[in-house]
């Protein structure tokens, strides 16, 4: 398990200031007089974090961050060092025409007819008057129209307002606009009109595309979209009168409605429901018609846009099952003792994802105080809480998990108190929230007596959240050792200790800073450490930024003789103190300050001279020389007759050699600059320092047929390596769904796709590979070279050996033996799986790869012969169609020579360019949206999978055999599972859904609903153990942690390999994303959030083991100190290969300037 800990120290930074006046008097009275040069302005905002924190500095003021704009935040690059976000609850900003505007509400025609906001992030437009609808919404391709039951004549429009007049018979039509709100209202200006039939029950009518009706809150019906996610609810249905009044005359509909309720106004709920036919009002009639009722009354039902869980709201003790979530009222806080005899608290929510895992300096939440029952201050109470949405109510509010602030204040009574900001310290609150990977920050705002009459106090309902942050700084990377003229060498173990020749060695090492951050100015801390525990420390006397090599030298001198640990850490300055990662990784070094001379090192390929890149006169120049694949000749000598031994080898991995000169021909291991090390030994075991001799090698020789399948339709694959071998498709089918893009898909006999021609020279060095994901195991060719009665080369599966197979018949007759290599496991169905298969010509061997991994060498000791027939792909076919595969292929290639075994792993992880050192390709191998549950025709329930079909059976759930209940409605992600801690729940696929062997990523949305026991959420299956798993599990207190476990073997007593994240029991019942990579190429597995730009968990892992059966919800009988899960759980994805960290953090909701 990795940790990246850090921790916070005070410091205390003298400074000396030093007075040069006296110094210029002389020099400026001698100076000739100039113009003065215009002073630079400070610019306001710079596009980049990286521009607007170096302005920041030079003009020490803070500069906008443009990039990091929404619609709810602005960012700020501070001369400190640290960003600032000012976050709103609600928008406050919209992109029009590429510039941030300000939101405008007001209305203005729009060139359809409708009456719109000027500026808003929410396509909202009402009537300009008729027969049409009386409001138009629009979001991600759903709409919905509101019709009023009545013509409506023009309206009369006041900023965000539009009044309907007389609709009915003293009765105005009124609709409000707010950015994420909007509400209808009806006016009822006197007692005659209040006594209309009409104004029982009001229905408008509904017209929905892409939206569906939710009804399962009562009175508070929803819309949907098509994966059930809430995309607008209805408001509180709430009716006031205008007594407390102090107005002499009735004020206008638009007035009525702007006042709201007030002071003494009576104040009634309605019933509200919604139907195929719209939405229903049934106005109290009581307050409507009653005796002590003052006119005008407003009818106010309102519709709030669901985007997000930014927001606020608020609970009523005397409403005990109302939301008044996105209330477009005041919020309350305290007892309110003068009409409605209540106890209300109040609610301000932000996603603050993007600061997960930062470093928060500090947090304020500020609000704003409307009225206070009297100028005498009273305590009011700021609690940190559980998410609130449309379903909170006073029966089903969060409870405070901790107090974070309070504040004793009276504002808003008379002129005595004015109304005012409030502004609480919740740094605290923050910093817990980050740490656990929160993704929400809800404050709970209470009065601190909830008796006391003078406790009612009436907010705004804009919230204001300022958080102050920096990234953690992470260990040092990179470290190296040399003396001053040498190259560095790189981290060496304590068993083969770097060789110094001097008492003050260079050691260099690169900072490192969380997030990809490079704009944060950083020290880099050393430290040596002698066997007798002698420290010392020191640091460069700059700053410098992160990833940039430091260099530096002991504060005293070295023993000669003596191992060195040496290991290095990343500071960072903060307001307050120092930030300090934790120590890189130890690594050693030996000084030896009598050791022989080093060798002397040449290379040649095709008996040419290669130069040494390091000794150019332009060594930032080092052309490509040598192809990828090919054998450079290395000479290694010392003309010193001390030297008994020499040592050579790539990154530190040393081979050692008796003498004073070994010839070795070596393979370039990848293509990139290839530096190759070697020391020399003498009898006394002294060991010289290093030396180095750097190459570049370049492409090697490209494949002579290759097809990526990436066509639509046609009965003819191209050759995409330009060489004109199209393949002729009888049958076969191009597929959207590849490992990279698309595939070929064979449906078995008579489906094939054959190149007319030899390919390449089967007598010759030949490679040839292709993905290839099985439906069916049966004896299946993927890719043969055929003879005229043999196979000059052949990938297939074998049904008797159960094994894929590399294989060559001896001679293109039908009765040839045959030479083979088969692989060391048995194949995995339905999923993508990479074979390669080499032909050393001169060293008569054949060896085959899957997924990059050597699985043997076998040789072929006769006479090589070329294959003259037909190269298939999808059978083995030799005259009529034979051995046709039943899955699909992808990324076909064969070249003219050996590919390397680097190469071989490289091609196992394909990338989005040819040099291998961009992003990775992963493919989508199931998908589970987890929106529906229905039983087959045999009565076996599953829920589907989107990609190829691998549904998920369910069974064990309550209402057996009827599994519905499985699938339930989630206010925030529409349909989802549930699991309810009952040990029969299962979800199975009865196979891998990925080879766990490979390079795979697995991702899921969770929320954990018992928070107090470890639970498995999904995980693959083997004889004894998982071999990967996906967990929750608390620690310590309220903490906990997310784990991504695999077995180290599949025995009964295999220990897990696991990495971690941290999380808490609180933070973990709010829906998190995870994901879970396994990366076969670096042999290392790491766990994410995936919708955040922290930096994951990751541990070595180099024994991948497979299982048998996916999973979700039901542990192993094994775990018995886990419980079942219980847990809301959607989204379950599994991909082939890796999923680069940004597309991940794109795809879930991440800020794009954050996703690296």
């Amino acid at each position: 398990m990795s940790s990246n800990r850090w921790s916070l120290r005070a410091f205390v930074r003298p400074i000396s200031v030093v007075s040069i006046t006296s110094v210029l008097a002389a020099g400026l009275a001698a100076m000739p007089v100039v113009a003065q040069a215009k002073p630079e302005v400070a610019p306001s905002s710079a596009k980049t974090v990286v521009d607007a924190s170096r302005l920041a500095a030079k003009f020490n003021t803070s500069v906008e961050v443009e990039e990091k704009t929404t619609p709810y935040t602005r960012t700020l690059a501070t001369p400190q060092g640290t960003l600032k976000a000012e976050m709103s609850n609600e928008p406050v900003r919209v992109q029009k025409d590429g510039a941030w505007t300000a939101i405008d509400t007001n209305l203005a025609a729009r060139p359809d007819g409708m009456i719109a906001p000027k500026a808003s992030t929410t396509d909202i437009a009402f009537s300009a008057g008729g027969n049409g609808p009386l409001a138009r919404f629009t979001q991600d391709g759903g709409v919905f129209e509101l019709k009023a039951p009545w013509s409506l004549p023009a309206p009369t429009v006041a900023g965000s307002k539009a009044t309907y007049a007389a609709v009915l018979p003293g009765v105005d039509l009124v609709v409000d606009a707010a950015d994420s709100t909007f509400s209808y209202n009806l006016v009822v200006q006197n007692r005659e009109a209040a006594s209309n039939p009409a104004l029982r029950s009001l229905t408008f009518p509904v017209t929905t595309k892409n939206l569906g009706l939710r009804t399962s809150q009562p009175g508070r019906p929803s819309y949907v979209d098509s994966n059930g996610r809430q995309v607008l609810t209805v408001g509180e249905p709430l009716m006031w009168d205008s007594a407390g009044t102090s107005m002499k005359t009735k004020p206008a509909a638009a007035a009525a409605v702007e006042r709201g309720p007030f002071g003494q106004s009576k104040r009634a709920l309605m019933t509200f429901s919604g139907s195929k036919q719209g939405l229903t009002v049934i106005p109290d009639q009581k307050l409507l018609t009653g005796a002590g009722t003052v006119y005008p009354v407003v009818i106010d039902p309102t519709l709030n846009v669901t985007r997000d869980r930014n927001g606020w709201g608020a609970v009523w003790e005397n409403y005990p099952t109302t939301s008044w979530w996105k209330t477009t009222h005041s919020l309350g806080v305290g007892a309110e003792n003068y009409q409605q005899h209540k106890v209300v608290r109040s609610f301000f929510q932000f996603d603050v994802a993007g600061f997960a895992s930062k470093n928060v300096v500090s947090a304020s939440l500020r609000t704003y105080e409307i009225h206070s029952a009297s100028c005498s201050a009273r305590s009011m109470t700021v609690s940190r809480t559980a998410a609130i949405g449309s379903a909170t109510t006073w029966n089903k509010q969060p409870a405070a998990q901790a107090v974070v602030a309070t504040a004793n204040v009276a504002k808003g009574w008379g002129s005595a108190c004015p109304a005012g900001p409030v502004e609480f310290n919740v740094t605290s609150s923050i910093k817990y929230t980050s740490a656990g990977n929160g993704k929400i920050a809800t404050f709970r705002l209470s009065g601190t007596s909830e008796t006391d009459n003078l406790s009612w106090k009436q907010f705004d309902s804009t919230g204001k959240l300022d958080i102050e942050y920096t990234n953690f700084p992470l260990p040092a990377y990179g470290l190296g050792v040399a003396t001053d003229t040498d190259l560095a060498s790189g981290c060496a173990p304590s068993t083969d200790p770097t060789i110094v020749a001097s008492l003050l060695p260079q050691v260099s090492a690169r900072g490192l800073m969380g997030a990809s951050d490079n704009t944060a100015a950083i020290v880099v801390q050393f430290q040596l450490v002698t066997p007798s525990q002698v420290v010392q420390e020191f640091q460069n006397a700059g700053t410098v930024r992160s990833g940039v090599l430091v260099t530096m030298k002991p504060k005293t001198a070295l023993t000669t003789g003596i191992k060195y640990t040496y290991r290095a850490r990343t500071l960072l300055a903060v307001p307050g103190g120092t930030l300090v990662s934790a120590w890189s990784p130890s690594c050693y070094f030996q000084v030896d300050t009598t050791p022989p001379p080093k060798p002397v090192i040449t290379a040649k390929y095709n008996g040419t001279t290669l130069t040494d890149c390091l000794t150019s006169t332009t060594p930032d120049v080092c052309p490509e020389v040598v192809p990828l694949g090919a054998k450079v000749t290395y000479t290694i000598s010392s003309s010193s007759v001390d030297v008994a031994a020499l040592s050579y080898g790539f990154n530190g991995k040393m081979t050692r050699v008796n003498g004073r000169s070994v010839t070795v021909n070596l393979l370039t291991p990848g293509r990139t600059l290839m530096t190759l090390g070697a020391v020399s030994h003498d009898a006394a075991s002294h060991t010289s320092t290093t030396a180095y001799h750097r190459i570049n090698v370049g492409a090697g020789l490209p494949p002579s047929g290759a097809w990526d399948f990436d066509e639509t339709s046609g009965t003819t694959a191209a050759d995409s390596s330009g060489k004109n071998h199209p393949l002729a498709l009888t049958g076969a089918q191009f597929d959207d769904a590849g490992r990279v893009a698309g595939s070929l898909a064979f449906n078995g006999a008579p489906n094939r796709a054959t190149a007319a021609d030899p390919v390449v020279d089967t007598s010759q060095n030949f490679t040839i590979a292709a993905w290839v994901r099985p439906t069916v195991l049966q004896d299946v060719g993927v890719v043969a070279l055929t003879g005229t009665q043999a196979y000059g080369g052949l990938l297939r599966f074998t049904r008797a050996t159960n094994r894929w197979a590399f294989i060559q018949n001896v001679s293109d007759s039908s009765t040839a033996d045959q030479a083979r290599v088969d692989s060391l496991a048995p194949p995995v169905l339905n999923v993508w799986t990479h074979l390669m298969g080499v032909y050393d010509a001169a060293n008569k061997q054949m060896t085959l790869y899957v997924n990059g991994r050597p699985q043997g060498t076998t040789t072929f000791a006769h006479a090589p012969w070329k294959a003259t027939g037909t190269t298939e792909v999808g059978s083995y076919t030799v005259g009529a169609a034979n051995g046709v595969l039943q899955g699909s292929v992808d990324n076909v290639e064969i070249w003219p020579r050996t590919v390397s075994p680097a190469e071989a792993n490289l091609l196992a992880d394909p990338r989005t360019g040819p040099a291998g050192n961009d992003e990775p390709v992963a493919s989508l191998a199931a998908k589970y949206s987890f929106d529906s549950t229905a039983p087959t025709s045999t009565g076996v329930w599953t829920t589907p999978d989107s990609v190829y079909g691998q549904n998920l059976t369910l069974n064990g759930f309550a209402g057996a055999p009827d599994q519905s209940s499985a699938i339930v409605e989630d206010l925030e992600r529409g349909n989802v599972l549930a699991t309810t801690g009952t040990a029969s729940e299962i979800l199975l696929a009865n196979r891998p859904l990925v080879d766990a062997t490979a390079s795979f990523t697995t991702t899921v949305w969770v929320q954990i609903q018992d928070p107090t026991k470890k639970q498995v959420i999904v995980r693959q299956n083997g004889a004894n153990k998982d071999a990967w798993r996906i967990e929750y599990r608390p620690t310590t207190d309220d903490d906990a942690e997310w784990v991504f476990s695999r077995a180290a073997n599949d025995s009964a007593t295999a220990a897990y390999v696991e990495t971690t994240l941290p999380t808490n029991r609180y933070t973990a019942g709010e829906w998190t994303a995870l994901a879970a990579e396994y990366n076969a190429v670096t042999d290392e597995m790491t766990l994410l959030i995936t919708d955040r730009s922290g930096d994951g968990g990751t541990a070595s892992y180099k024994t991948p083991v497979q299982g048998s059966a996916t999973i979700v919800a039901r542990k192993a009988d094994a775990d018995t100190t886990y419980a079942p899960l219980n847990a809301l759980v959607d989204d379950l994805r599994l991909y082939g290969g890796v999923v680069p960290q940004r597309q991940l953090c794109i795809e879930f909701g991440g800020d794009p300037t954050e996703c690296s």
